[in-house]
């Protein structure tokens, strides 16, 4: 994987949005470590809830220009994007298409993320309802859902509907004992892995670590897998194209 670059299609580094970094100087060290880390184009994914109180799209484009012009100053290799990590609810199909709820970079590809006990029939079902409405979903950290735990064929059948998986860095570079990391490790030996991604909060317990993540990759599916999952998905997301 040398000399190639990576794509974080998940973080929490914009500031002052949600539970993720909380002042531009804080998400200025999360690009930095990001970048360290091999990554050089960032999605920037804050929570959304439908009828969250605490979000405020004006202050997220405001933050975002900021990050964006403050990382230009700073570095003439890094791309951010916005979009959200949505928490789904039917709702959320009214507030995409109102531009409350962002879309990956303006694609078509929207990160939605499940209840961990959610139940297998409502996240069918409102991953289907994206599908039809359009979208390409991709399920966040699919190794923390209940329902899809140990489940290859519903992970399969979802896939088969339209949407896609992404897992995070922390779980790949859990032990085998982890939960979390045996399953993650299931799916990519069957190849239900589509993207990886930091999931990154802040510079302490959860920081950027794509590049040990990379390399645990490599050793688990080999390099042609690795390759699709780190640089053909991420193409195909940042042209808007099916994967």
């Amino acid at each position: 994987m040398e000399g190639k670059f990576y794509t974080d299609i998940h973080c929490h580094i914009l500031f002052g949005v949600d539970d993720g970094a909380q002042t531009l100087e804080e998400s200025e060290a999360m690009i930095a470590a990001a970048r360290d880390e091999g990554i050089r184009t960032i999605y920037l994914t804050p929570h959304y809830s439908y009828g969250g109180n605490d979000y405020d799209l004006k202050t997220m484009q405001v933050h975002f220009g900021q990050l964006q012009r403050r990382c230009g100053e700073f570095y003439d290799d890094m791309t951010l994007y916005l979009g959200n990590e949505i928490l789904y609810t039917p709702s959320i199909l009214e507030a995409l298409e109102k531009g409350e709820a962002l879309t990956l970079g303006n694609s078509r590809y929207v990160l939605v993320e499940f209840r961990t006990a959610e139940d297998y029939s409502s996240i069918y079902e409102g991953l289907k309802n994206l599908v039809e409405a359009g979208y390409s979903p991709i399920i966040a950290h699919v190794e923390r859902y209940d329902a899809l735990y140990k489940k290859i064929d519903r992970i399969e059948d979802l896939i088969y509907l339209g949407a896609y998986i992404q897992v995070n860095c922390r779980s790949i570079l859990g032990s085998r004992m982890n939960r979390a990391t045996s399953w993650a490790n299931r799916l990519l030996q069957n190849r239900c892995v589509h993207f990886i991604a930091d999931d990154s909060h802040n510079m302490d317990e959860r920081g950027p670590m794509m590049e040990a993540a990379v390399q645990k990759l490599v050793q688990k599916i080999g390099d042609d897998d690795a390759a699709r999952i780190l640089y053909f998905n991420p193409q195909r997301l940042l042209e808007d194209k099916y994967i």
